[in-house]
Parts: C-alpha cells; sequence; structure tokens
C-alpha cells in the first residue's frame, strides 16, 4: 500500500489510533506478536541509544501518537499531544520514522 493511500484511508486512525501522516514508504503487515515485541523493543532501543542506528531514525510512533524522540534530539510542538491508550486498538500501528528509513509496523 502506498502512503498516499494510507493517507486517504478514513479507517487508518480509527484501526490503528495512529494518524495517518505518519505512516512511511514501507509498511509491515504483521499478526505475530514475535515481530511485534521486536519492533516496539527495536524502536526504543534505537530512540534511546543515539550512537545506534547512524542518523537514519528520529523518531519511534506509538498507537495514539505516542512519540519517542531519539536521545539528545529536541521535542517539537505536538509530541506531548499522544498518551498512552488504556487499550490497544484492533489493529496497532509502530513506525520508525527518520531522515532515510522509515518503516511501519500494522498488526493485522
Amino acid at each position: 500500500m502506498r502512503p498516499a493511500s494510507i493517507t486517504r484511508c478514513t479507517g487508518c486512525a480509527i484501526y490503528t489510533a495512529t494518524a495517518p501522516e505518519h505512516f512511511q514508504n514501507f509498511v509491515l503487515f504483521t499478526n505475530y506478536q514475535f515481530f511485534i515485541d521486536e519492533f516496539v523493543r527495536l524502536g526504543h532501543a534505537l530512540m534511546s541509544d543515539p550512537n545506534q542506528g547512524g542518523d537514519e531514525y528520529t523518531r519511534f510512533v506509538e498507537p495514539s501518537n505516542l512519540f519517542t524522540r531519539r536521545a539528545g534530539e529536541a521535542s517539537e510542538p505536538g509530541d506531548a499531544l499522544g498518551a498512552v491508550s488504556p487499550r490497544l486498538p484492533q489493529m496497532p500501528a509502530t513506525t520508525l520514522c527518520g531522515t532515510i528509513a522509515r518503516v511501519s509496523r500494522w498488526s493485522i
């Protein structure tokens, strides 16, 4: 699915609890909990260490638009608008955003 298609998908935000503009060029669809857990672990690991993964990734977005910026990166307007959701949406999505490499993971 191309990002333009996702942006036009009115149900995306409802099903994933993530604003469509956060979806990236590559979307991984999976229903295996192991892959979901590993993607979240990798996202947090990359954000906690400014030396890990080069400069490719700058933020990690979780359901309800919860932002984690890379250690040492300044926050931006809108970062604090996300919050931990009391329960996961039907199809939670997490996204690693960056200047070069961009990938979203979407549970199906």
